[in-house]
Order: C-alpha cells, then structure tokens, then sequence
C-alpha cells in the first residue's frame, strides 16, 4: 500500500510516461495481461489506455488489471489508468 506522498511522487513521474499500452475493444484476455506483466517488472510504472470506441470502463478494466496483476492503480483519467507494482530492480522507491 503507497502512502500520500509515494501516490503523489508516482502522479507526477507518469506525466513523464510517453506509450501507453492500448486495449480496443476486446475483454482484458492473457495475452494482454502478460505484456503488462512484463512491463511492470521491466518499468513498475506504465499507462493502460482505453479506446473511447470501447463498451468496458476504465475503472472496471483498471480493476481487473489491478488485481490480476497484483499492482496499485495510481491514477485514473479520462480512458486511461496508471499502474505501479514494485520490481527487483527497485525504480522509484528503493
């Protein structure tokens, strides 16, 4: 669990995020969710982005990827959702 100050360190270090990984308008499947799981031990900080074409909510998806993946949902705007797992390599808070 993050406390204010690391959700607020982590809000400002996704501004910097460029790529954010694109889900259409399919369900969040495996495949899907092992590129995220490769992301976030690779970074431990990415940006999941919601087509707007697409039926899901973002706050439905960023919940599925949330608890599949074991990470926090750091911040959530518009279509897209922000999410942090610490890794081994220990990125932003060693």
């Amino acid at each position: 669990m993050l406390n204010k100050t690391q959700l607020a360190f982590l809000r400002k270090e996704a501004q910097k995020l460029d790529k954010p990984y694109l889900l259409g308008k399919g369900e969040v499947d495996d495949t899907f969710l092992k590129s995220l799981d490769a992301a976030l031990t690779a970074k431990e900080l990415i940006k999941v982005r919601l087509l707007s074409s697409s039926v899901l909510s973002i706050k439905d998806v960023a919940a599925e990827i949330a608890t599949s993946l074991g990470a926090e949902t750091v911040l959530i705007i518009g279509h897209t959702a922000t999410f942090y797992r610490p890794s081994k390599k220990r990125i932003y808070f060693k």
